[in-house]
């Protein structure tokens, strides 16, 4: 399953719940983070 994430996630996940599970999907590759091109730029 593709899936895309924004920063509240990511900051979420440090306390738990839904968005740590999300992490943790990404962590044993249920899961994969997608990101488009204009993101990748800014960064």
């Amino acid at each position: 399953m593709r899936v895309v994430v924004d920063t509240n996630i990511f900051v979420s996940s440090f306390f738990g719940g839904k968005p740590r599970k999300i992490i943790d999907l990404w962590k044993i590759g249920e899961i994969t983070l997608c990101v488009s091109s204009p993101i990748l730029k800014v960064a």
